[in-house]
């Protein structure tokens, strides 16, 4: 059985600042946008995946998450995506 992002995500720590291997804390994400995409570009695409399924879920939990306008966001940067870019984002929102 082929085994979904979501259940990848949902079976990673719940508290993506702590590696509980190491109980250390991690980095967090830094405020300003450039060093924001230089922090995300540089994580494997399986971390990434997970920390977006766990702001997803903490959205959702805190009834913040907004679909219309995370799609709106994206069809804005529509011009700026690749073929595959797009093909990747509409599987992610299909699965949220």
């Amino acid at each position: 059985m082929k085994k979904s992002l979501w259940d990848y995500a949902s079976s990673k720590p719940q508290n993506p600042k702590t590696n509980p291997q190491t109980e250390e804390k991690q980095p967090q994400p830094p405020n300003n946008l450039e060093e924001q995409i230089k922090h995300y570009q540089s994580m494997p695409r399986e971390d990434l995946l997970a920390t977006f399924y766990q702001e997803v879920a903490k959205q959702k939990q805190n009834g913040t998450f907004d679909l219309k306008k995370l799609e709106s966001t994206l069809s804005s940067l529509d011009a700026f995506l690749s073929p595959e870019q797009k093909k990747n984002i509409k599987e992610l929102l299909n699965q949220i």
